[in-house]
């Protein structure tokens, strides 16, 4: 089983990956990465049975993490993507309510012997894929995709052309996606700000 981690603290990589080899899976057979856009690269190149992440590094912003959403939407929807979060993260609680992403998570700030258990959870193979019953309410593939590169500065221009459709068509995309943020701006949903408020008014 090939698995990557993207974690840039050394320690918590080391401690995750000790926990993995004592289920069985060798060291040879695990990455490591620092950041999410390199973790979204790795993806694009290499296939992998599972992969470990939190959300965001100090390396990254909200766009990378919409990137590899939509990048890898097999890896989320089979179940094969973990998070490594803690367990009442606001990032996570906000994502899974605008997203299709639905997540396993790992609880990081949890007792080893939590961890190591929810570990062998993840590494059991899975077939069904998760869905959402309120997928129209969140983002589509292309609206995420379109966020995370105006996130990384792309124009809409630049956009355009690289995927082929018009620039009205990208300010479509951009459009409904912050709508469905509840975001004016690009700047409000890079700062997170917005984010926890949308996620104190979420239901419980």
């Amino acid at each position: 089983m090939k698995i990557i981690i993207m974690e840039n603290d050394r320690f918590s990589a080391q401690g995750l990956k000790s926990l993995l080899e004592t289920w069985g899976v060798s060291q040879k057979n695990i990455t490591v990465v620092a950041s999410i856009q390199a973790l979204n690269n790795m993806l694009s190149c290499t296939t992998f049975d599972r992969v470990i992440t939190p959300i965001q590094s100090c390396e990254d912003n909200i766009g990378d993490w919409l990137g590899l959403l939509a990048n890898a939407p097999d890896y989320f929807m089979q179940g094969k993507i973990v998070t490594w979060e803690p367990a009442d993260s606001l990032k996570l609680k906000f994502l899974s309510n605008k997203t299709y992403f639905s997540p396993n998570n790992i609880d990081k700030h949890g007792k080893i012997d939590d961890i190591s258990h929810q570990l062998s959870l993840f590494l059991t193979p899975k077939n069904t894929p998760l869905r959402d019953e309120r997928a129209s309410e969140k983002l589509t593939l292309i609206e995420m995709k379109t966020l995370s590169q105006l996130c990384s500065g792309k124009t809409p221009e630049r956009i355009s052309a690289s995927a082929n459709i018009s620039v009205k068509t990208v300010s479509g995309h951009k459009r409904r996606a912050m709508r469905k943020f509840g975001i004016k701006s690009l700047a409000e949903l890079l700062s997170y700000e917005k984010f926890y408020n949308e996620v104190a008014s979420i239901p419980r």
